[in-house]
């Protein structure tokens, strides 16, 4: 997999906005990382992506069906801002529209994300490596994965907990912390070390 480097708006990895709908994947978050790259690097808002192409960039199985799986997880996903008090006042669909013809998938973006991607403002980007990010399987690193590259040049913040469950999608789940610490914080760190992007954390 040659070199591929995306700059996703950071209204994509934020905490002010979170997705909703249904679950992503490491897979599909990858998928959706690479639909952003090529809507870069195409400078358009549709793109068309062949199947076999993209499973053998991405190292998935050479299977359609599961690309039309991912799409359909996307176009079921919205962004959902929220303001300091944590009210919605907005929401937009991770993807528009897509449909298969002969091996190739046609996508389209909303205009809100692609308007945000066109933006030169190096502020309001998160670089993300997708080779760095096809070697991650876990769900959790894959989030922290994002959130660390969002802060790599300055001090990651503190999290407040109920901010870090909210962000990994685990509000209703790991109530006990020191589940959560297993399960969510342990493997998602362990798998990123691994990776020699070393990251630790501390309780208080």
């Amino acid at each position: 997999m040659k070199k591929i480097t995306v700059h996703k708006p950071n209204e994509l990895v934020t905490l002010d906005y979170y997705v909703v709908g249904s679950f992503l994947s490491p897979a599909t978050l990858l998928f959706y990382n690479y639909i952003l790259f090529k809507v870069q690097e195409e400078n358009t808002n549709e793109i068309i992506l062949n199947g076999n192409d993209v499973s053998k960039i991405l190292g998935f199985e050479k299977n359609n069906r599961l690309l039309e799986t991912f799409l359909y997880v996307l176009l079921d996903s919205n962004v959902v801002s929220k303001d300091s008090r944590g009210k919605i006042w907005g929401a937009f669909n991770l993807i528009s529209s897509f449909h298969y013809e002969d091996g190739d998938f046609y996508i389209e973006i909303p205009n809100r994300i692609f308007i945000a991607m066109t933006q030169k403002e190096e502020l309001y980007y998160t670089t993300i490596h997708l080779l760095e990010q096809k070697a991650l399987k876990n769900h959790y690193a894959m989030i922290f994965y994002e959130i660390f590259k969002k802060y790599e040049n300055i001090n990651i913040p503190i999290f407040d907990l109920i901010d870090l469950k909210d962000l990994t999608g685990t509000l209703a789940k790991y109530k006990d912390y020191r589940d959560f610490k297993r399960y969510v914080l342990i493997k998602g760190l362990d798998e990123l070390n691994k990776m020699d992007l070393i990251y630790t954390y501390d309780f208080e």
